[in-house]
C-alpha cells in the first residue's frame, strides 16, 4: 500500500465562501452510521475487478478511510486536493474582469497536475469539478484524459443547490465498495451549475458517461476512457 499526498499548507475544506452546515444537510448527505449506498462506487470497484497494483488519482482531500480501502486491494493512491489548490491560487488566476481564461486555467492545472502522460489507470474527482469555474473544469477534465490510462474510470459527484442557492463541500471517503461518507464542512455559491445534458459535452476526449442520480438530487457520474 503506498499513498501520495499534494495540497497547500494552513488551509481546510471549509476555506473560501463556506459557512457552517446544519444539521437538515447532514441529514441530506449521511445516514446514522456516516455512510450511505453509492451505485457509483459500487461500478468503480466493478470496473477495477480483481486488478492488483494500480494507481489511482484522488482529487479531494486525503482520506484513511479511502486510504485503506484501496491500499489492501494493493493499489497506490496519489492525492491532489485540487479545490483546496485552486481556491488558493484563484485570485492570482483572475483577469481585471474576474474571469479565468483557459490559459490562464491551463497553467494551473498542469502545475497542480503534473504527472505523466498514462499514469493512472482510476481516478475519484468527487465533487471537485463542481466547485472548479467552468474554464478551470474543461481544463482540468483534458489534462485528466491525459494522465488516464484507456479504460479507465473516474468517479464525480454533481450537486443541486439547497434552498438558499448554495451547494455543499464535501469531504467524500470510500466506506466500502459499495459505499461512500460525504461530510458537509461548508458551503458556498456554486460557480457553476450543469445539468445531466450539459455534462454529457463537457467529456469530449473520454469514451462514455454514465449517471446515477440519488434521491437527495446528488448526482453520481461515471467517466470511462
Amino acid at each position: 500500500m503506498s499513498w501520495w499526498f499534494r495540497s497547500k499548507a494552513g488551509r481546510s475544506v471549509a476555506d473560501a465562501h463556506s459557512v457552517a452546515s446544519s444539521a437538515a444537510s447532514a441529514e441530506r448527505l449521511e445516514d446514522g452510521s456516516g455512510s450511505r449506498s453509492s451505485h457509483g462506487v459500487e461500478f468503480f470497484f466493478q470496473h477495477l475487478r480483481d486488478a492488483r497494483d494500480l494507481n489511482i488519482l484522488d482529487l479531494g482531500v486525503l482520506s484513511p478511510e479511502t486510504t485503506a480501502q484501496l491500499g489492501e486491494l494493493g493499489h497506490h493512491l496519489h492525492y491532489v486536493s485540487l479545490a483546496l489548490c485552486y481556491d488558493e491560487a484563484r485570485p492570482t488566476l483572475a483577469g481585471q474582469d474576474g474571469e479565468i481564461s483557459r490559459r490562464a486555467a491551463d497553467r494551473f492545472v498542469r502545475q497542480n497536475l503534473d504527472f505523466a502522460p498514462r499514469s493512472f489507470h482510476a481516478v475519484l474527482a468527487w465533487d471537485v469539478l463542481q466547485q472548479l469555474d467552468r474554464s478551470a473544469m474543461q481544463s482540468t477534465i483534458a489534462h485528466l484524459a491525459r494522465i488516464v490510462r484507456p479504460n479507465s474510470v473516474m468517479f464525480c459527484l454533481f450537486q443541486e443547490p439547497h434552498d438558499d442557492g448554495t451547494i455543499s463541500i464535501l469531504d467524500g471517503s470510500v466506506k466500502s465498495p459499495t459505499s461512500v461518507s460525504l461530510r458537509e464542512v461548508g458551503r458556498r455559491r456554486p460557480r457553476q451549475l450543469l445539468t445531466p445534458r450539459d455534462l454529457e459535452f463537457e467529456f469530449p476526449q473520454f469514451r462514455s458517461v454514465h449517471f446515477f442520480l440519488k434521491r437527495d438530487s446528488l448526482l453520481e457520474m461515471l467517466v470511462l476512457s
